[in-house]
């Protein structure tokens, strides 16, 4: 029943939808710019709102409405590309919109309706991007297994238990996923391109073993050796916080930057 009920409001206001967004397609640039810098972390949280609290009282409902259809047009075109982990920057612009459109509930009930099921709209198709993405992409990999992965693979390399893999090889391994955990556990085919396929052989490995010592520190508990050398791994791979390859004719060197 309620599904229904939703399709017939969508059905109703999607003329009122379509005609906001040719509006708010021609004056985008700025919102839109301010948004994609939220989502890819170049401003903090406190600096998006105040650039939407950022309004013309004398122009109030228009600019609220054209800000909030902007930055949702945002994201759910960065929604395809990145996926579910979009949704913790999603809330803020959510949380300031409904702050925003429920004081002119009674005094502009119309463009209350129409922005709060443009809202609704938009966040279905946000999630199927992201869910589309997903499915592509593989779900993220959690940062805590990606550090226990680095972790386990800097710690056999320094007891030697790494065989027939050279140094350079490891630390490609390493270097790959920093890279994997700064881009939120998803990463794309030319992502890998300059890794080589034994590195990427031993990340991979390392990520399967970081699960099963995830996994088996759950299980047998805190007192447990497997938990006290999982937390040992993990915090020793969340040390390092970046890489830098570089080409010297046929020569290559790894760096590995640690905090």
């Amino acid at each position: 029943m309620k599904e229904k009920y939703l399709r017939a409001i969508i059905r109703e206001n999607i003329k009122n939808i379509i005609e906001y967004q040719n509006l708010f397609l021609e004056q985008n640039s700025l919102t839109m710019s301010y948004t994609k810098n939220y989502i890819h972390g170049n401003i903090n949280e406190s600096e998006y709102i105040k650039f939407l609290n950022t309004i013309n009282e004398s122009n109030f409902f228009e600019e609220i409405k054209i800000k909030a259809l902007n930055s949702l047009l945002t994201f759910l075109k960065k929604a395809a590309k990145i996926g579910f982990k979009i949704f913790d920057k999603l809330k803020t612009l959510i949380n300031w919109v409904w702050g925003k459109i429920k004081s002119f509930k009674e005094k502009n009930p119309v463009l209350f309706k129409v922005i709060v099921i443009t809202l609704l709209v938009m966040i279905i198709l946000i999630l199927s991007a992201s869910t589309a993405h997903a499915q592509t992409n593989g779900s993220p990999i959690p940062e805590n297994q990606i550090n226990t992965a680095i972790g386990y693979i800097k710690d056999m390399q320094e007891h030697s238990l790494i065989k027939n893999t050279n140094n350079m090889d490891i630390n490609k391994a390493i270097a790959y996923l920093i890279k994997l955990r700064d881009a939120h556990g998803v990463t794309n085919p030319d992502d890998v391109k300059n890794f080589g396929e034994e590195s990427l052989r031993l990340a991979n490995g390392g990520i399967k073993a970081a699960e099963a010592y995830i996994k088996d520190a759950r299980t047998e508990g805190q007192n447990s050796q497997v938990y006290n050398y999982c937390l040992y791994i993990m915090d020793k791979g969340s040390d390092f916080i970046s890489y830098s390859i570089q080409k010297f004719g046929s020569s290559e060197t790894v760096r590995l930057g640690i905090k």
